[in-house]
């Protein structure tokens, strides 16, 4: 699991290694703004009201995450949480 190496900006890395995948105080906050701004977007596209398609500039963007592991510095899977989110609407 993950492991707290200490210090001002709380970092954390998944496993005893080296490894890529961080966090610091902020990572959560920016990593749920990101998200959010992408369901923004599905509701915009399926709200009729604008444009049926648009296109997200985020950071981070999600695309190296899996279902169960944040990975390459990406906590969420943007994509796959927004594609989950539009069917269900």
């Amino acid at each position: 699991g993950p492991v707290c190496l200490g210090g001002p900006c709380c970092e954390v890395r998944e496993g005893a290694d080296s490894s890529d995948t961080y966090v610091t105080a902020g990572s959560l906050l920016a990593a749920q703004l990101a998200v959010g701004g992408l369901l923004q977007l599905v509701d915009r596209a399926l709200s009729g009201e604008g444009p049926a398609c648009g296109l997200a500039l985020c950071r981070p963007p999600g695309h190296h995450a899996s279902r169960s592991r944040s990975s390459g510095f990406c906590l969420f899977n943007n994509v796959a949480i927004a594609a989950a989110y539009a069917l269900d609407r």
